[in-house]
């Protein structure tokens, strides 16, 4: 039982001491940044962009791929 004792008090005062030496300054707090601005691509441009790159990697023509897409493949 003493034993308890000491151990939980060497615990609290440790936390004590940690937490006196330990301070928060409220005056060095960072400051958000805004986001850079990101350009905005219309959704069907991005399709396009998109249709262009797989024409161009499996080499299927692009009007087919669109005819596929209006599908709904």
């Amino acid at each position: 039982m003493k034993r308890w004792k000491k151990v939980l008090a060497l615990s609290a005062m440790g936390l004590i001491l940690t937490s006196a030496s330990y301070q928060l300054s409220m005056d060095n707090t960072a400051q958000a940044r805004p986001l850079p601005r990101a350009e905005r691509v219309s959704p069907q441009m991005r399709i396009n962009n998109e249709m262009q790159n797989i024409s161009e990697y499996f080499g299927v023509d692009k009007q087919t791929l669109v005819m596929y897409y209006n599908n709904g493949w």
